[in-house]
């Protein structure tokens, strides 16, 4: 039986000779109006198919404990990419039992749909700087290419910190996304929820719905 993937994709993939799809995971605790800047930046930019938001079910690279239930950061995803046909909610990761890595979902990606897809792995500045530590580095970088959004404001210091980044390994293809530089972070939103006031044009309003809906974060 096949892994469900994408409600959206998944029988367009299956039908299409090729496919390009970008996948953005993140624990999205709460997804923002960042996390959907670089996706659609990074949709135009590369002419992707599609881009895949994969919330983490236990992530294993995560520093901060005590972050929101899955159930509820993955229906927040999904509110909150609806209205976009390009865009798609997983739940590959949370259906998941046990830890979760990158690799495994790779695997799992590609053994659902086979070589006529092509992976864009999007990712900020230190996630992607840091993925050549990651389990399983050299089949990562051999399964995708990797979407590199840009959180500086001088585009020279970031494409020499990318060269000096990836310049000792060659197995990665990095490409570089331009996005306005939104510093939005999920921690300072939650902070501010926590406080009562208004996250209003930070957060998609169909996921600041379901957050008030259920009480969360207060």
């Amino acid at each position: 039986m096949s892994l469900p993937v994408s409600e959206r994709f998944d029988a367009l993939i299956d039908n299409a000779g090729s496919y390009k799809l970008g996948l953005l995971g993140g624990t999205f605790d709460p997804i923002h109006i960042g996390h959907l800047n670089i996706a659609q930046r990074a949709l135009e930019q590369y002419s992707l198919d599609g881009v895949l938001f994969i919330t983490t079910g236990a992530p294993t690279r995560k520093v901060e404990n005590g972050f929101l239930d899955a159930e509820h950061r993955h229906a927040m995803v999904k509110a909150a990419v609806s209205s976009n046909s390009k865009f798609d909610a997983s739940r590959i990761e949370i259906d998941r039992e046990g830890e979760t890595f990158t690799i495994d979902t790779l695997r799992a990606l590609k053994a659902r749909f086979g070589n006529h897809v092509d992976l864009y792995f999007i990712a900020g500045f230190d996630a992607a700087s840091d993925m050549k530590t990651w389990n399983g580095a050299d089949e990562i970088a051999e399964l995708v290419t990797v979407l590199c959004a840009k959180r500086r404001t001088d585009e020279n210091e970031l494409a020499q910190s990318l060269e000096a980044h990836f310049s000792d390994q060659t197995l990665f293809s990095v490409k570089q996304v331009d996005t306005i530089n939104l510093d939005i972070s999920s921690q300072a939103l939650r902070a501010l929820l926590k406080e009562g006031c208004s996250a209003k044009y930070l957060i998609p309003d169909d996921a600041l719905d379901y957050i008030k809906e259920h009480g969360l974060y207060r």
